[in-house]
């Protein structure tokens, strides 16, 4: 019986913790430069993501703006690889709106004529 009750307060203090962490993550994006976005901004993002992804030069940067909100940002392709056939690129990113900026790299392959972030 003990160790029913120990296992069921060790399942409810690690659940508390998973839920804790769950919300900090989505919290942080709550502020995020993206979570500003208007749908022209994600419009004119996706338009120089897809040219970045599959035109530009490795090291090369791709820009865009939108002067109606402020926002803008840019992608670097870097690094790109074949295996298998898969395509891969690294691409680092910039995005600024609201007086918010965020810089990330992310890993894209295309899969199925598709870029995904891996």
């Amino acid at each position: 019986m003990k160790n029913l009750i120990r296992m069921l307060v060790t399942g409810i203090w690690l659940g508390s913790i998973s839920l804790t962490g769950f919300a900090a993550h989505w919290s942080f994006f709550s502020n995020s430069a993206m979570s500003y976005f208007t749908k022209e901004d994600i419009h004119l993002f996706k338009i120089a993501e897809k040219d970045a992804l599959e035109h530009g030069r490795d090291g090369t940067k791709i820009a865009w703006n939108n002067s109606r909100t402020g926002s803008h940002g840019y992608f670097v392709p870097t690094n790109t690889t074949t295996f298998h056939g898969i395509s891969c690129r690294k691409v680092k990113m910039f995005n600024s709106a609201n007086l918010i900026n965020a810089k990330a790299t992310y890993k894209f392959c295309k899969f199925n004529n598709e870029w995904k972030i891996v």
